[in-house]
């Protein structure tokens, strides 16, 4: 998350999502229900995926 706002119309937090390594083409806004909390569990499944990539 490089960013973070509220949105105007929905009053709800966006938040800037950069992917590293990606080419930024790839950035977009994303609302707080897409977002995963970084904790152990999703540390050790973003693992799993990324040897899976």
């Amino acid at each position: 998350v490089l960013e973070s706002k509220i949105d105007e119309e929905t009053n709800e937090w966006q938040y800037f999502i950069h992917y590293d390594g990606w080419n930024k083409k790839w950035d977009t806004w994303a609302q707080a229900d897409v977002l995963q909390k970084r904790t152990e569990k999703t540390e050790e499944l973003f693992n799993k995926m990324n040897v899976a990539v």
